[in-house]
């Protein structure tokens, strides 16, 4: 088993924000107004109370250079902030934050308009502004329980978990030598510039009556986006791989006697893997939520409105879109990266993407009561019980998200990174409701293992086949009852999954595993009625 022991610190940090933005209106028409507007965004990188910042300098020469058989010049290591020339700031200024925005609106005729417009919009840096602690680990040391050096045999056991130690905060003292022989699992790549997203629309809205149609199209493009799965730099190349179970020898360890931190690497004997990796003086190496990152979204709507008037109103709406990215969504199952020096090959839907969706809302006062069109010359008892009722419906239909399958173990014996299984060539899709296969959601013959030191060519999510599809029916019911001139009393019934229609959730993903395909949780709650009365005076 693995296991990281830490310490908690306080931690202070600042990140000045400034931006100006500059715009104006040209009605160049009656019937044809502009807009464009230029906007200038400036995020100063944060600096911390006490300068207990770090970064990760992929070329500075380490003190180990020259010093170990075998392996010449050795590069890589943490720099620290204010520590000889290295400035306070953790990353560099991004200066070139220029967001330019236009649109426009044109009036056809008397019942049609047409508006577009085009934007592009920064966000915050790809760590954040900061509220967590982002010190340096050397101010907030860790250490790693090694439980196997090649992952097949033991190398510890529970009755002495940590026979080195464990390790201790050494600030910045160390310099390029820090956490050396050490897993860092949140390094900071001070290069990251800001994300920034493009986005533009065109719609077209007419009026039928007291009907409003809209149709529209919107689309995105996100540049340098954060990744959540980070980056794993230490991840062994695919030409690595080629020396198959040669991998896993345990060999003379050339870093015996150099390394005093606790880990593999103190040991006299070491992985011919770890020896091949970019940066052997280290364990795994992962950049958090590294700007490096990108999507692709488009989306055609269309909408049904009925502005409330004469106790009527509702609105329905139809999108179809598609969603792209190489990196994982921020909610659901995360794809993780399988080959970190081929992002291309993670490039697929997203996991939040959904390709349709419906949905529609309804407030209706029943034309039944005194006055009205049923029941007009009702007495005030017949009317208090049967008149000035009001309905209310919130319905929702969508297709499910794209899955999520992964190989059951992970083989590739690359030291980081998922593996997915390899495509046989026929459809991972099953017939029949969702019901009649909990037990068997996908088809296992779509799939075969992939072989040891091999990554899969399935893609990140599956193209073809999505999760179990939702819908919910939420039904309300509204009448209030005169008091006297100045008292009501309103209640309320109502109903959420008012068709008790269970969702149910994402089929297991891990192919090779006994309950692959299986889904054994409802996503949603089964029916609930509300009851409530209200006041008013």
């Amino acid at each position: 088993s693995d296991g990281v022991f830490g310490t908690l610190m306080h931690s202070k940090s600042s990140s000045p924000y400034y931006g100006i933005y500059l715009q104006d209106d040209w009605k160049i028409t009656q019937r044809l107004t502009l807009n464009m507007g230029l906007r200038y965004e400036l995020e100063v990188p944060r600096a911390e109370t006490a300068d207990r910042l770090d970064w990760f300098d992929y070329n500075a020469l380490s003190p180990l250079s020259g010093k170990v058989p075998g392996l010449g010049e050795i590069r890589g290591g943490l720099q620290f902030a204010k520590v000889g020339a290295n400035p306070r700031r953790h990353f560099n200024t991004d200066r070139n934050n220029f967001a330019p925005r236009f649109g426009f609106a044109c009036q056809l005729n008397k019942a049609t308009v047409v508006r577009g417009g085009y934007g592009i919009f920064f966000g915050s840096g790809s760590v954040g502004a900061g509220g967590w602690n982002i010190a340096s680990l050397g101010f907030a040391p860790s250490t790693d329980l090694v439980g196997s050096l090649d992952g097949l045999r033991p190398n510890t056991y529970l009755d002495n978990p940590f026979p080195n130690g464990f390790a201790q905060a050494v600030g910045n003292s160390q310099g390029l030598a820090s956490f050396l022989g050490q897993d860092i699992t949140r390094l900071f790549d001070r290069s990251a510039p800001l994300p920034y997203n493009q986005q533009w629309n065109f719609s077209l809205q007419r009026q039928f009556g007291a009907l409003l149609v809209q149709t529209a199209y919107s689309g995105s493009r996100g540049v340098h986006l954060g990744d959540g799965a980070g980056f794993q730099l230490n991840q062994l190349p695919a030409s690595a791989l080629e020396l198959g179970n040669a991998l896993q020898q345990l060999v003379a360890n050339p870093f015996y006697g150099l390394i005093a931190n606790p880990g593999a690497l103190r040991a006299t004997q070491v992985t011919r893997g770890q020896l091949l990796r970019p940066y052997p003086q280290f364990g795994n190496l992962t950049v958090f939520n590294p700007a490096a990152a990108a999507s692709t979204y488009h989306g055609l709507s269309l909408k049904v409105e009925r502005r409330f008037a004469a106790g009527l109103g509702f609105l329905a709406s139809y999108t179809t879109s598609k969603n792209i990215s190489d990196a994982p969504a921020t909610i659901g199952p995360a794809a993780g990266h399988q080959d970190a020096y081929n992002r291309r090959a993670d490039r697929s839907l997203t996991e939040e993407d959904i390709a349709q969706r419906f949905t529609s809302s309804l407030n209706w006062e029943l034309p039944v009561g005194k006055g009205r069109l049923l029941g007009a010359g009702w007495g005030r008892a017949m009317d208090i019980v049967a008149g000035g009722w009001q309905i209310n419906a919130l319905v929702s239909m969508q297709t499910g998200p794209p899955l999520v399958i992964t190989n059951t173990p992970n083989t590739s014996r690359a030291l980081g990174g998922a593996q997915r299984p390899n495509s046989t060539g026929i459809g991972a899709a099953l017939d029949g409701a969702v019901q009649s296969r909990l037990n068997g959601f996908l088809n296992p013959s779509a799939f075969s293992a992939t072989a040891l030191y091999t990554y899969g060519n399935v893609s990140r999510t599956l193209p073809d086949v999505r999760g179990p599809r939702a819908g919910n029916i939420d039904f309300s019911v509204f009448k209030i009852f005169p008091l006297r001139e100045h008292l009501r009393l309103q209640f309320r019934a109502e109903i959420f999954n008012a068709t008790n229609t269970p969702v149910f959730g994402l089929p297991n993903g891990g192919f090779g595993g006994a309950s692959f395909g299986v889904i054994t949780n409802q996503s949603n709650r089964p029916r609930q009625v509300q009851l409530a009365l209200r006041l008013y005076w």
